[in-house]
């Protein structure tokens, strides 16, 4: 069934990428939040069984990517839409903090201060770039987007710091689909706020849609080990 599941989920998003190829307004309305909601199906069909507060984290994590992959699909209507979906994308972030130090403070392993240090390297100097980039551009934006630039930029750091709290698999896939989100909405913001560039809206997608299933399946790997040295 998982599979089937699986293979489904791949089947739609390759469907979401051709709407947002040919611009089938229609289609994407329908495609898009059908994406997440196969996703969030895939991933409690087999989180049900594993009871932790990781699980939930996650979970409720990809309810509110649903909402902002929903609330973004409004802003040509009305842009005040834009904020709402940025606001429930920050607090999808605050969850998946929530679900990676909990993860960190359930074990007993203790990083060296270089590790957690080399840590910030990747998401802060991205997002660093980024704000130097599109700063000048931001005009009323600018207390929303750094809210939001702070809380990626902690959720991809949180998610590196699970090295060694975690097994290599689970710290690989999330660490992955961490750094995929942060340059899925870079893109985003490289293209609302200083130049809009042909075809955004796929590579959007593609890393966007990549980065949530990265992030499921390694949230899911996660909890196999943790099931199984309960069990030992």
């Amino acid at each position: 069934m998982i599979k089937h599941l699986n293979s489904l989920f791949f089947v739609v998003f390759a469907l979401e990428i051709v709407a947002e190829v040919l611009r089938a307004e229609w289609l994407i309305f329908i495609v898009k939040p059908a994406v997440t909601s196969l996703l969030i199906y895939l991933y409690k069909k087999e989180a049900q069984a594993f009871k932790s507060p990781f699980a939930n984290a996650v979970y409720y994590g990809l309810l509110f990517s649903l909402g902002g992959d929903i609330l973004l699909m409004f802003p040509r209507f009305n842009p005040n839409f834009f904020l709402l979906g940025l606001g429930s994308f920050l607090i999808a972030h605050i969850c998946y903090i929530v679900a990676f130090v909990g993860n960190i403070r359930a074990t007993k392993v203790s990083n060296s201060f270089t590790l957690k240090a080399m840590a910030f390297n990747p998401f802060l100097l991205l997002t660093l770039s980024m704000f130097g980039i599109i700063k000048n551009h931001l005009g009323e934006m600018q207390i929303p987007v750094i809210a939001y630039m702070i809380a990626i930029t902690t959720m991809g750091i949180s998610a590196t710091l699970r090295i060694n709290h975690t097994s290599s698999k689970s710290w690989k896939l999330i660490f992955a689909g961490a750094f995929l989100f942060t340059i899925s909405d870079s893109l985003i913001a490289l293209n609302k706020f200083v130049v809009a560039f042909p075809k955004a809206p796929v590579a959007i997608m593609i890393t966007y849609y990549l980065a949530q299933y990265l992030i499921v399946t390694g949230a899911l790997e996660h909890l196999r080990q943790e099931k199984k040295s309960v069990n030992l």
